[in-house]
């Protein structure tokens, strides 16, 4: 079974997967922090309930999971 497994996924495949979703996490995490640099101060005036932090912090979760994502698919 181990070895259809490992035919059937190559390693160009497996760096394509990785490559993708390593450079979504990168993508993500630029351009959000950029997004939130311009609108910080709309958003803090706005009075939402959810500040500039927590969407900084759900941001590099989100990125940081799309990186992991792509290290555990050129691993496995």
């Amino acid at each position: 079974l181990r070895q259809r497994a490992s035919e059937y996924d190559c390693l160009p495949c497996r760096l394509m997967g990785s490559l993708a979703f390593t450079g979504l996490g990168i993508y993500t995490y630029a351009s959000g922090r950029k997004q939130l640099n311009l609108r910080a101060e709309e958003i803090r005036r706005s009075g939402s309930r959810i500040g500039v932090m927590p969407r900084r912090l759900a941001t590099l979760g989100l990125s940081a999971s799309l990186v992991g994502i792509g290290v555990y698919r050129l691993i496995n």
